[in-house]
């Protein structure tokens, strides 16, 4: 309690031990799931760029039946894009978890 501003110690008496437990839990998942939210979104971003780029490129529209694959630079974001959602989501479903006391 010590470490607790004294003004807000009177708080922790009205709040019962499991909530403020599973409010302190919340919030060290959300501290986590807020940065990775925004890496995802960015990267999100980043390849939507690419893609407009390599789809307004001569490359793009070559010859039919070119199978010219997508610039490495593309699939490289894709790539990293997929495993920030991955992270993303794995917060996401533990916040889901201890919202709905099934993190024991």
């Amino acid at each position: 309690i010590r470490a607790v501003p004294r003004a807000e110690r009177h708080r922790l008496r009205e709040i019962p031990t499991e909530e403020a437990y599973r409010d302190w839990k919340l919030r060290l998942v959300q501290e986590k799931l807020e940065p990775a939210e925004e890496v995802y979104g960015e990267l999100e971003q980043r390849c939507r760029e690419l893609l407009r780029q390599w789809q307004e490129s001569e490359a793009f529209w070559s010859p039919p039946g070119a199978g010219l694959p997508e610039p490495e630079e593309l699939a490289f974001c894709r790539r990293e894009r997929d495993e920030a959602w991955e992270i993303w989501h794995g917060y996401c479903m533990e916040w889901l978890d201890i919202l709905n006391g099934n993190d024991q």
